[in-house]
């Protein structure tokens, strides 16, 4: 089993490869690689279910376990795919704006989702980042206890936002152990 962190769209867990599919609508082949940003935000609901659809079908490999797992904006936007009725089997968020973005506060909150989650949450923070406060995280866990979502919340003291992507060198063991625990959330919650 991998111990670092996987090449971006494919990861390998216990032998078997999961296929990372960016949010996009998928009317002829699947890209590999995710952008989010380059996606109009009122189409992504859209586009992401056409990409669960995908994953599930024949072609896209049938799968059982969908999870979403998402970084910064991406990890507020996997949060929300817990009440999408999608059918996750969990959604994993680094350092994901729970309370959403202040610069788009037009947009939904994840926290405000929360009593209509229907899967596992895992959210992976840094102690040291600027932009989401440690109140902002215990909100969250808060939210989540009150409505019984099973969330597995993990904050790295001294790790800035994108610790895990952009900053993984300098922070390799944080790093690590954040790779470790995404890999025991989807073996626990991958449907036989």
């Amino acid at each position: 089993m991998p111990t670092q962190p996987p090449e971006r769209g494919k990861l390998d867990l216990s032998g078997r490869e999961l296929t990372a599919v960016p949010p996009r609508v998928w009317r002829n082949k699947p890209l590999r690689v995710l952008n989010l940003f380059r996606n109009k935000l009122k189409t992504l609901p859209a586009d992401i279910a056409a990409a669960a659809a995908y994953l599930r079908g024949t072609e896209g490999g049938g799968v059982r376990s969908l999870f979403s797992v998402g970084f910064c904006f991406g990890g507020a936007l996997s949060y929300l795919q817990a009440a999408s009725g999608l059918g996750y089997a969990g959604v994993i968020g680094f350092y994901g704006w729970p309370l959403g973005l202040k610069r788009w506060p037009d947009r939904p909150k994840p926290i405000d989702a929360v009593s209509r989650y229907t899967c596992p949450v895992q959210s992976l923070f840094g102690g040291a980042d600027e932009g989401i406060p440690q109140s902002d995280v215990d909100a969250f866990d808060a939210a989540c206890r009150k409505a019984g979502v099973k969330h597995d919340l993990t904050v790295y003291p001294g790790a800035p936002h994108s610790f895990f992507d952009r900053k993984y060198a300098e922070f390799a063991e944080a790093s690590a152990d954040a790779w470790r625990r995404v890999q025991e959330f989807v073996r626990q919650y991958t449907k036989g």
